[in-house]
């Protein structure tokens, strides 16, 4: 239910964007390589993760000649963690995860800047999935698969330098904060960087 709600809300800003730019009609396609911080339960520091994501951005809303442009987007992602024989310690019950990720953003691009500035506004979803790997709690108690759900507000700062025709590469910022999150619950924001290739269709 809440992942159909999500992907409703993306096609809803992206056909609002869509129709509202008809006349700067733009999509195109980027990939995100890069790093994240551990966002979860059950971990003691906060090593980073890899993480692909893949962005379809459509629509291109110019505020007159200000240069100033709106755009929105729809993404989907995947991060993964393993274990290692230094996760492993006497009275600990060890989990290895990885999580599938899907959300929407808005993006405000600086077009007379002196370099390609966008400013990111979103909103993920990451289904985390924490698999059992071995040990038991102090009492004795092992663990057992389960998935932890997660809903995380991005802000961030992207900068996409065109290469060749409509192939753009540069590098992507974003501060991630967990919402309506327990006060207690640790890890409440995360960093997260990388670089974007993105190809434009239009």
């Amino acid at each position: 239910m809440l992942f159909r709600r999500i992907v409703s809300i993306s096609l809803s800003c992206l056909l609002f964007v869509s129709i509202a730019g008809a006349q700067s009609l733009q999509s195109g396609v980027s990939v995100f390589v890069g790093a994240t911080q551990r966002v979860h339960y059950g971990v003691d520091d906060r090593d980073y993760l890899p993480i692909v994501e893949v962005e379809f951005a459509i629509g291109k809303l110019s505020q007159g000649g200000s240069g100033v442009s709106v755009s929105g987007a729809a993404h989907l992602g995947y991060w993964e963690e393993g274990t290692s024989e230094s996760s492993f310690c006497a009275d600990c019950v060890v989990f290895s995860y990885k999580a599938a990720t899907v959300g929407a953003r808005g993006l405000v691009h600086l077009d007379r800047a002196p370099i390609p500035l966008s400013f990111v506004l979103g909103y993920s979803h990451h289904a985390v999935f924490a698999t059992y790997e071995g040990g038991a709690g102090i009492i004795g108690n092992i663990g057992s698969d389960h998935t932890v759900r997660l809903n995380l507000a991005e802000v961030g700062v992207r900068v996409l330098i065109p290469v060749i025709d409509r192939l753009r590469i540069g590098p992507e910022a974003l501060s991630v904060h967990k919402i309506n999150a327990d006060p207690d619950e640790p890890y409440q924001h995360q960093w997260r960087f990388g670089l974007r290739t993105e190809f434009q269709f239009n």
